[in-house]
């Protein structure tokens, strides 16, 4: 064992020498060729240099002359055509989105339309039911002739910051006081529970106020939904859109009509359980048909 290990001992200690003899001459070798090549590249990178100088300015020259030439009206006007094609790309596209988006929002609306109506069959006072309310607070239906006689049993209604009223051809803009007041105080709650659930402010839609028994016989002969006499006449009803709101300030996309209605909806049916109006959801004229109880 002890003969091994000399053994191993001596020929380390030879392959040790014969390191420390090669080292140097290695290095040197490599300082040599290390040197030779940084000289080599000294040489060659003006050479390089000056060729590619070289071929940037005949590239140059090339272009001048193309430009120069005939050819150049050519070259100009691909480009404008190519532009042109372009921007005719983009518009149509743009026209393609555009009538996708208006053909979706009115399949929304008429989604809206017969699901909101569907969903709202608490709010269906029969007519005979405001007609005799509104016979009880005004015994006489306004006329064409009486209506100026008789200004002062109504007060004026215009658009506020509660609602706005729609161009109406068969309707006068006026209400009997209190009839005023309820429509004020539905338009206010409204305004109020939509700001507190959704950060928005948004307008009710009046469709209807006052008719003249002259007014509603001619309306007649065009509204299904229209009867020889009604509520109307009296000053003492009013209709509100369910499917159209107007909002103020607006702030991105418009909120959907649906989640509008609900929250008309249950304004309306609180105060039908407090006994201040009657209230009935026309599916023609897609409307809220109020009137007031006495």
């Amino acid at each position: 064992m002890q003969l091994q290990l000399q053994k191993l001992k001596i020929f380390l200690a030879l392959k040790i020498d014969q390191l420390k003899l090669s080292l140097p001459l290695q290095l040197s070798k490599l300082k040599i060729f290390l040197h030779s090549q940084i000289n080599r590249l000294k040489t060659l990178t003006p050479l390089y240099c000056k060729k590619s100088k070289a071929f940037i300015y005949s590239q140059f020259e090339k272009l001048k002359i193309f430009l120069s030439s005939k050819d150049r009206v050519f070259f100009i006007k691909s480009i404008l055509y190519l532009i042109g094609a372009f921007l005719l790309l983009v518009f149509l596209s743009k026209l393609s989105c555009s009538t996708q988006e208006t053909q979706t929002t009115k399949q929304s609306h008429r989604e809206v339309y017969a699901s909101s109506y569907k969903r709202c069959r608490v709010l269906q006072d029969i007519n005979p039911l405001h007609l005799k309310a509104a016979k009880s607070l005004n015994n006489k239906p306004f006329t064409d002739e009486n209506l100026m006689q008789r200004q002062a049993f109504i007060v004026k209604v215009s658009s506020c910051e509660n609602y706005y009223l729609a161009r109406m051809t068969a309707s006068d803009p006026y209400l009997l006081t209190r009839a005023k007041k309820l429509l004020d105080d539905i338009a206010e709650d409204f305004a109020k529970e939509v700001k507190k659930k959704t950060g928005r402010t948004y307008k009710l839609r009046i469709t209807s106020l006052l008719r003249t028994v002259e007014a509603q016989k001619r309306l007649t002969r065009r509204n299904v939904n229209a009867a020889n006499i009604s509520a109307h006449c009296y000053g003492t009803t009013f209709d509100i859109s369910w499917v159209r709101y107007r909002e103020c300030g607006r702030k991105g996309k418009a909120l959907n009509p649906y989640k509008l209605r609900q929250i008309l909806t249950k304004i309306l049916i609180s105060y039908k359980k407090n006994k201040r109006c009657y209230v009935i959801q026309e599916k023609r004229q897609a409307c809220f048909h109020i009137t007031l109880r006495p």
